[in-house]
């Protein structure tokens, strides 16, 4: 399984949920124990890191690769 992609300067890094997290492609939660792919802006500093957009395992991300 691949657990780190890098597309479109962005990075997706596969994570399991601790808690319920919220989407930000869809309106539907990430319940805790779900795969989610968190994503930063590569180079883009402490900023990105310390606030990272979580999505769905799979539609969601292409979604968010998608809208550079």
């Amino acid at each position: 399984m691949q657990t780190e992609i890098r597309q479109n300067g962005k990075i997706a890094i596969l994570r399991r949920a601790r808690k319920q997290q919220t989407c930000k492609q869809c309106p539907e939660p990430i319940n805790s124990g779900r795969y989610y792919w968190e994503v930063t802006l590569a180079g883009s500093g402490l900023g990105s890191i310390k606030f990272p957009t979580r999505v769905h395992y799979g539609h969601c991300l292409q979604k968010e690769f998608e809208e550079g």
